[in-house]
C-alpha cells in the first residue's frame, strides 16, 4: 500500500461509512433514534481529547509489551515504505475517527448495542484472531476500549467518541511510524 492508496482509503472511510449510516437511517427511519449531544461541543472536544490520549497510551502500552513485538513488527513493516508526515497521520486518523464512529457508534450501535458493536468493530479490523494469541490479547484490550467509546457516545456525545478515536489512531500510527524509523 502506498500513501495515495492510504489517502483514498481515508476518504472512502470518511465518506462511505457515513453514507451507509445515513442510508440505514433513511431506510429504517428508527423510532427514538438521535445523535447524543449530552454535553456542549467544547466539552465533548475536551473529553474526547482526554479519553483518546489515555486510551491511545493504554493501547500503546499493550503493544510495547515484550510478547507483542512480533505483532508490532508485522504491522509496522506494512507501513515502512511510506514516508509519513504529521499531516498524513492527522488526515488518516481523522478520516477513521469521524467516518467509523459515525457508522459504528452513531448508527450501528443503536441497533446492536455497545458490546456487539465493539466486538464486531475490533473483529473486522483483524485484531481478534484465534490463530494468533498475541493479536487476540491486543484485540481483547481494544474491545474494552472501543466499548468504552460506545458508552462515551451514549453519555457524552458522538463528537467526543469521534475525537477520542482519532486521537487513539494518532498515537498508534505515530508510534508505528517511529518504530519503522528505529528498526
Amino acid at each position: 500500500m502506498n500513501k495515495s492508496q492510504l489517502y483514498l482509503l481515508g476518504l472512502v472511510t470518511l465518506i462511505g461509512f457515513p453514507a451507509i449510516g445515513a442510508l440505514i437511517i433513511w431506510l429504517l427511519k428508527p423510532q427514538g433514534f438521535q445523535f447524543s449531544l449530552a454535553f456542549p461541543l467544547y466539552q465533548q472536544v475536551a473529553i474526547g481529547l482526554l479519553v483518546g490520549t489515555v486510551f491511545g497510551f493504554v493501547a500503546l502500552g499493550v503493544s510495547k509489551m515484550h510478547f507483542m513485538q512480533p505483532v508490532v513488527v508485522k504491522y509496522s513493516s506494512m507501513l515502512n515504505h511510506i514516508d509519513f508526515q504529521w499531516s498524513d497521520i492527522l488526515f488518516i486518523s481523522l478520516c477513521a475517527g469521524v467516518g467509523e464512529e459515525y457508522f459504528f457508534r452513531g448508527v450501528l450501535q443503536f441497533y446492536w448495542g455497545v458490546w456487539p458493536t465493539a466486538i464486531f468493530f475490533v473483529a473486522i479490523h483483524g485484531y481478534l484472531d484465534p490463530r494468533n494469541w498475541r493479536l487476540s490479547i491486543y484485540g481483547t484490550v481494544m474491545v474494552l476500549l472501543i466499548a468504552a467509546l460506545g458508552y462515551l457516545n451514549d453519555r457524552v456525545g458522538l463528537p467526543a467518541a469521534m475525537i477520542a478515536h482519532s486521537v487513539i489512531d494518532i498515537v498508534l500510527l505515530y508510534f508505528m511510524t517511529q518504530t519503522k524509523q528505529h528498526e
